[in-house]
């Protein structure tokens, strides 16, 4: 098992935009995975990717996996980026068919965390005053 093995949300910017979202899976020198765009114009894209974390750096190569609308072409993609020191991975993407741009992701856990709601506060109190044109 890897460390970047998991799961990850984030932004994809350029020629296409929107949300996309990145399960992987494997060894550092052999992640398996599924890529899932939601372009705000087109809508769903999936690819199924292969490729490789080494040194910092993620390389991923995908092609498209399901239906695709009538008169879109999705291309081969191509996944370039880095692991950030916050823990993002930044990037740029590229398609065989011109397409482009940048992304970043975040890591995502599916574990429940327990919502600590701490004190309740016992009284709230407000008040206005107003001051000619001022109002605090």
């Amino acid at each position: 098992m890897s460390g970047i093995e998991k799961n990850w949300n984030g932004r994809v910017l350029g020629t296409n935009t929107g949300n996309v979202s990145v399960a992987l899976t494997g060894e550092n020198d052999a992640l398996t995975g599924i890529i899932r765009l939601n372009d705000d114009k087109l809508g769903v894209a999936v690819y199924n990717v292969t490729g490789k974390f080494e040194e910092g750096g993620i390389a991923l190569f995908g092609t498209p996996q399901g239906e695709v609308p009538e008169g879109v072409d999705l291309g081969e993609l191509t996944v370039v980026g880095a692991l950030t020191p916050e823990g993002r991975l930044d990037g740029e993407w590229s398609t065989t068919i011109g397409t482009g741009g940048t992304f970043q992701l975040w890591p995502h856990s599916f574990q429940v965390r327990p919502i600590n709601v701490g004190a309740i506060p016992e009284q709230l109190n407000t008040s206005v005053r107003s001051m000619g044109a001022i109002r605090l």
